[in-house]
């Protein structure tokens, strides 16, 4: 499997998971202990971010989305489009 369809797979299966989920829900536990489920999506949504900054040479945004759940859903999106798409033609290290 490349890392191309291991990403797709992992972000379709990540969005799946929050498919349905509701804005009373966000307080809810998760595995991590010391998280809920909205401060869950926070990291996942930075780390979409900063993906998203290291595919396409752009910046991230300091604040996050208003909608945890629809940021993550844009974020995720956005990082599969941006790898589909390939690498920027200049690449600053």
């Amino acid at each position: 499997m490349s890392v191309g369809e291991l990403l797709e797979r992992s972000l379709a299966y990540s969005l799946g998971s929050v498919a349905g989920t509701k804005a009373v829900s966000l307080g809810r536990t998760t595995p991590c202990a010391e998280w809920n489920l909205e401060e869950l999506l926070g990291h996942l949504d930075d780390s979409l971010d900063a993906l998203y900054e290291g595919l396409t040479g752009g910046r991230i945004g300091l604040l996050p989305h208003a909608d945890r759940v629809c940021g993550f859903r844009t974020r995720a999106c956005a990082v599969l489009g941006a790898w589909a798409a390939g690498p920027p033609e200049d690449v600053l290290v």
